[in-house]
């Protein structure tokens, strides 16, 4: 090789490399979806700021109040100093801690909550686009077939008596697939177009790589009681409920703590008397607080019943999250339970029929229309298929929303 031809060949190589990577670049995973979704979203940012607010309140909290300097002056030139010294009350000081670390605990399993109906969104997204893409290009090999067989009668039309009526048969079949096929076009850009929008991906144009679980279908198992107990330890509402409650019971502490006497200050001051020979004094005061009209026990009977009510919530709400799982873990196995059906009914049928289409010399046999039919059967299966292997994935889906983890799927 010369050189003249060995330099267009490195462009062209450089130039190939270069379109290759574009295009793999260009699509979109379901990692990329997810990151984007959780850095565009508005509600996450809201929650992440209330974060940001609360942690900083827990830690601008000051365990006692700044030292006051008090100045007193009249008219007979008499002049007093005097510098305030605020107590904290200790037992308070960490009720009050704990409550400020509970709120932002609270807060953040809120956040944790939203991260995870965003990641569900674009889980559904993505098995939404895939199982539509898959029934699309079943749709257009539908329409080719209907076009070949169309095709074929008008060629035969003077061989067949009934040509004319079987002929407005089959474009009735192939104008309603084309149909089907328009409108599901639209469907499914509408649905890119959805996911651009929560995502702010909108520089993203088609491709997307679609991950295993949706490509490599497989059959769900499970441990329904060991599912339902993880709910209990880390759901994320639970969790927020749970530090709620926590939160309310560091604030009856604190009122608890309020019925225990305790110096609230210590006042050192001197004094200068234009009367008095001589004229300067000093003094120490201790300021002790009485609760003798603090309402602590109102406050406390508040708080107790907001915490008895939370409790109650908390308990509710477990118990229709647990019951709203298995409800959904049945739907998923039912859903298996009909695919199961379906395969043992018609696997053999579809086997035999993707044999005999292989084999070239029994298919040589064939009638053209006894092929085309053969073929749209086979294409008929598997979008049957398809579409229950989608309800599964579906119901999959809404279990893991649910329950606020990742289950079942990675």
């Amino acid at each position: 090789m010369n050189s003249r031809t060995a330099v267009p060949l490195f462009i062209f190589l450089l130039f190939s490399v270069f379109i290759f990577s574009e295009t793999s670049a260009d699509k979109l995973t379901l990692d990329r979806a997810v990151e984007a979704a959780l850095d565009y979203d508005a509600e996450l940012s809201r929650k992440r700021s209330m974060i940001e607010v609360t942690s900083a309140q827990a830690l601008a909290y000051k365990d006692r109040d700044d030292p006051q300097l008090r100045v007193q002056a009249d008219d007979e030139g008499d002049i007093e100093v005097a510098l305030r010294y605020f107590l904290i009350h200790p037992w308070m000081k960490d009720a009050r801690r704990e409550q400020g670390q509970a709120a932002l605990r609270a807060e953040k399993k809120l956040f944790n909550r939203r991260k995870w109906e965003v990641k569900s969104t674009v889980y559904e997204s993505f098995a939404s686009l895939y199982f539509l893409e898959e029934d699309l290009n079943r749709q257009q090999e539908l329409i080719e077939l209907y076009k070949q067989h169309k095709d074929h009668i008008e060629e035969k039309k003077d061989e067949y008596l009934a040509t004319k009526a079987q002929l407005l048969t089959i474009e009735a079949q192939l104008l309603e697939q084309k149909w089907e096929h328009s409108r599901d076009m639209k469907q499914l850009q509408r649905l890119k177009d959805e996911l651009r929008k929560f995502t702010g991906l909108y520089q993203w144009k088609e491709g997307i790589i679609f991950p295993g679980w949706l490509t490599d279908f497989q059959p769900f198992e499970w441990q329904e009681e060991s599912m339902i107990q993880e709910l209990y330890e880390k759901h994320p509402q639970l969790d927020y409920l749970k530090w709620q409650e926590k939160e309310l019971n560091f604030l009856r502490q604190e009122y608890e703590k309020e019925s225990i006497p305790w110096p609230e200050y210590i006042q050192a001051s001197a004094s200068s008397d234009s009367s008095v020979f001589p004229d300067d004094s000093w003094a120490v005061q201790l300021g002790i607080n009485i609760p003798l009209f603090s309402r602590r026990h109102a406050k406390h009977a508040v708080v107790s019943e907001r915490i008895d009510s939370k409790q109650k919530s908390r308990q509710y709400y477990q118990r229709d999250l647990a019951n709203e799982l298995r409800s959904q873990l049945d739907e998923v196995t039912r859903w298996q339970d009909e695919l199961k059906t379906f395969q043992s009914t018609w696997d053999g049928y579809y086997e035999r029929i993707e044999n005999y289409l292989k084999d070239p010399v029994t298919r040589d046999k064939l009638d053209v229309v006894e092929d085309i039919e053969m073929q749209k059967r086979l294409l008929q299966t598997e979008r049957s298929a398809l579409s229950l292997q989608r309800n599964i994935i579906e119901a999959v889906l809404t279990v893991r929303q649910t329950a606020a983890s990742p289950i079942l799927l990675p």
